[in-house]
C-alpha cells in the first residue's frame, strides 16, 4: 500500500497465481527478500558458497537498491507490445486482457519504456495444460517453459503460434492457449513482470476494425426519382449527396444494402459481420418550426440480411430551392469480436414530385407549313430541345389519331404499312427523323392531310403532349391516263389551245393595225392588256378565278402548257 515502495513476486505458486513463493520488498535504500521456500534444505539449495544449486548463496549476496523512479508497472511505465501495439488492459485485474490470435500467426514481441539499461526475458508456457509450441516451434507440455532473451527493444522477438491439427482448415488447432510472460530487468536486478494470455480463435482474433460500405439498391425507383447531386466532404472523405423526388403518393421508398461491408480479420469465405446499424438524422421538413437532432436507429442482425429500406416523406427543400437541409443516412457495422466500424455516410435532399421535371420541348422542323407533298413518303424531322431529364422521351406519329391509342401489337402492324412510326428514347439535344406513307392520300385535286404527333416522357405519368402537323398534297398527275382522264386532259388542252389561238389572233390584229397606223388601240383596250400577259400566267389567273388555289393552278398551267407545245411540235414535224 506504500506508494513509494515495491513488492515484487519472483516465483509464484503454479496453482494459485496470487500466492508468492519468492518475493522482494523494497522501499528507499532498504528492502528484504521474502520466501516460503525452505532454502536451507539441501534438496532445494546448496549451502552458502555452493555453485550447483546456489539459491541460498544468491539470496544472501543480493543487495536491494532503490528502483529507478520511472520504472513502474505495466501500462504506466512500460508496455508489452505485439506487432507494434500494446494490448488492452483489463480494468478489473489491471493486467493485459486475453488476446485472441489467428491460428498459425507470426507475431513480433517487444516492449516500450523510457528506462535505460533494461533487458527482456520472455517465456512461453501452456495456458490450459494442453501441449503448445515454444519459441523454436518445438512442443512444450504442461508445466514446461520455453525461454528466449531480448537485448534491445529495436530488435523484436519473433514467434509462430500453431499447434498442428489436421481437422482444422488452417492446419492449426483452434483454442490453443499460451501464457506469455515478460521479465523486464536491469543490471541491479530491478525487475518488472507482466503477462498476457493468448488464444487461437480465427473468429474472435481481431486485429482490424470492420469496414462499413453502404449503397442504394438501383432499380426503377432510383432511376426515376433519385439523381446524384454532388458530394460532401467530411473528415477528408467525399460522401455522395442525392436529390430524391417524391412520387405521386407523396413519399419515396428507397432500399439500401450493406453487402460490401466486411471484417478484414474474418476467415476466408466469411464476412465476419455480426450486426448492421443504420441511422437517419435531420429528417424533418425544411420549414419545420421544431427541428430535431435526434436520429432514428435501425439494427439488423447479420442473419436477417444486409438490406434495409427507408421511406422518405418530408420535403427538405423549399419550392424555390433557396433553403435546403440534408438528411444524413449512416451505417455502422459490428464484427464478431464486438468492434465497430467507422461510419459510412450518404446524404439526401428531398424535393416535390414536380421538382426539376420540365415539360419536353420539341422542335418540329419538317414538314414546314408552306411545303407541298408530292412523294409517297412524308418526312417528319426535328430535335428534342429539353425536358428529357432521364433521357426517356418518345415521339410517335400517325396519320390517324386513333392509332396513337392502339396496343403495342396494333401499332407494330400500323408501322409495317407505313401509317405509324416512333423514335427510340431521346435525350436532350438529340435529333430524330421519321417517315409515313401518304401515297394513298393523293387525289386529282389538291388536298390537305393531318399528321398526329404524341410526345411522351417515361411511362406517360408525368407528361403526354399531343400536337398536329398540316400538310398539303399536290394533285395526282397520272403517267398513263385512262379515257376519262384523257378526255379531261384533252378538254383542258383544248381550252388552253383555244385561249392561245385567241391570243394569237388578237396579237395579229394588233400588229396589223399598228402596221397600218390604224386606230386599233380600242381593240386592244377591250382585252384589258392581254397582249402584255404571258399565256401561262393568263391561264393561272383564269383557274384562280374558277376557284383553284394559285399553287395548284400554276402547276396545272405549267404542266399542260408544256404538253400542248410538245403535241404541237410533234404534229408539225
Amino acid at each position: 500500500s506504500d506508494p513509494v515502495g515495491t513488492f515484487h513476486t519472483l516465483i509464484r505458486d503454479s496453482v494459485y497465481d496470487s500466492q508468492s513463493l519468492l518475493s522482494i520488498c523494497n522501499r528507499g535504500a532498504g528492502g528484504l527478500i521474502v520466501t516460503t521456500i525452505d532454502v536451507e534444505n539441501p534438496s532445494v539449495s546448496e549451502g552458502l558458497g555452493g555453485s550447483s544449486i546456489p539459491l541460498l548463496s544468491n539470496m544472501l549476496s543480493y543487495h536491494l537498491t532503490p528502483y529507478p523512479s520511472d520504472f513502474g508497472i505495466a501500462g504506466e511505465s512500460f508496455d508489452l507490445t505485439i506487432n507494434g501495439e500494446a494490448p488492452s488492459i483489463d480494468t478489473v485485474t489491471g493486467a493485459y486482457a486475453t488476446m485472441y490470435i489467428k491460428s498459425n500467426s507470426d507475431l513480433d514481441f517487444s516492449y516500450v519504456t523510457s528506462v535505460e539499461g533494461v533487458f527482456a526475458d520472455w517465456t512461453l508456457e501452456s495456458g490450459n495444460n494442453d501441449s503448445v509450441t515454444g519459441w523454436d516451434g518445438s512442443i512444450i507440455d504442461s508445466g514446461e517453459y520455453s525461454h528466449t532473451q531480448q537485448l534491445s527493444p529495436s530488435i523484436p522477438t519473433l514467434g509462430s503460434f500453431c499447434v498442428g491439427d489436421t481437422t482444422s482448415n488452417t492446419g492449426c488447432r483452434i483454442g490453443a492457449e499460451w501464457m506469455l510472460v515478460l521479465y523486464l530487468h536491469d543490471d541491479e536486478g530491478h525487475t518488472r513482470i507482466t503477462y498476457i494470455r493468448m488464444v487461437t480463435d480465427d473468429t474472435l482474433a481481431d486485429e482490424f476494425r470492420p469496414i462499413a460500405s453502404a449503397s442504394m439498391i438501383e432499380n426503377t425507383v432510383t432511376d426515376t426519382y433519385v439523381t446524384l447531386d454532388g458530394t460532401k466532404t467530411v473528415a477528408g472523405v467525399d460522401w455522395p449527396v442525392y436529390r430524391a423526388r417524391l412520387s405521386d403518393t407523396g413519399d419515396l421508398s428507397i432500399s439500401f444494402t450493406a453487402q460490401d461491408s466486411y471484417d478484414p480479420d474474418a476467415p476466408e469465405g466469411e464476412k465476419g459481420i455480426e450486426l448492421y446499424e443504420w441511422k437517419v438524422f435531420f429528417d424533418y421538413p425544411w420549414d419545420s418550426a421544431d427541428p430535431t437532432l435526434v436520429g432514428h436507429e435501425f439494427q439488423i442482425p447479420f442473419a436477417a440480411g444486409d438490406d434495409w429500406t427507408y421511406v422518405f416523406r418530408n420535403l427538405t427543400s423549399s419550392p424555390d430551392g433557396n433553403l435546403e437541409n440534408e438528411i444524413r443516412v449512416e451505417l455502422i457495422v459490428y464484427d464478431k469480436a464486438g468492434k465497430q466500424s467507422e461510419k459510412a455516410r450518404m446524404y439526401f435532399i428531398v424535393v416535390g414530385e414536380d421538382f426539376g421535371d420540365d415539360e419536353p420541348v420539341v422542335d418540329l422542323s419538317k414538314p414546314r407549313p408552306e411545303d407541298s407533298q408530292s412523294e409517297n413518303l412524308v418526312t417528319i424531322s426535328g430535335s428534342l430541345l429539353s425536358g428529357a431529364e432521364n433521357s426517356d422521351v418518345v415521339i410517335e406519329v400517325a396519320l390517324t389519331e386513333a392509332v396513337l391509342d392502339y396496343t403495342t401489337t396494333q401499332k407494330i402492324t400500323q408501322k409495317s404499312i407505313g401509317k405509324y412510326n416512333k423514335t427510340e428514347n431521346l435525350a436532350d439535344g438529340q435529333p430524330f427523323t421519321l417517315t409515313l406513307d401518304i401515297s394513298d392520300l393523293y387525289q386529282e385535286t389538291g388536298v390537305a392531310a393531318t399528321i398526329y404527333v404524341l410526345i411522351t416522357e417515361g411511362d406517360g405519368s408525368r407528361y403526354t403532349i399531343s400536337q398536329t402537323l398540316a400538310i398539303n398534297l399536290l394533285p395526282i398527275v397520272p403517267d398513263e391516263p385512262d379515257e376519262k382522264e384523257e378526255g379531261m386532259s384533252m378538254l383542258l388542252m383544248g381550252g388552253l389551245a383555244a385561249f392561245i389561238l385567241i391570243l394569237i389572233v388578237v396579237v395579229t390584229v394588233v400588229m396589223r393595225g399598228r402596221g397600218k397606223e390604224d386606230p386599233g388601240d380600242d381593240v386592244i383596250g377591250q382585252f384589258g392588256g392581254v397582249e402584255e400577259m404571258d399565256p401561262v400566267e393568263a391561264y393561272v389567273q383564269q383557274m384562280v378565278a374558277s376557284g383553284y388555289d394559285e399553287q395548284t393552278a400554276r402547276q396545272y398551267a405549267q404542266q399542260y402548257y408544256a404538253q400542248y407545245y410538245e403535241q404541237q411540235r410533234r404534229g408539225g414535224s
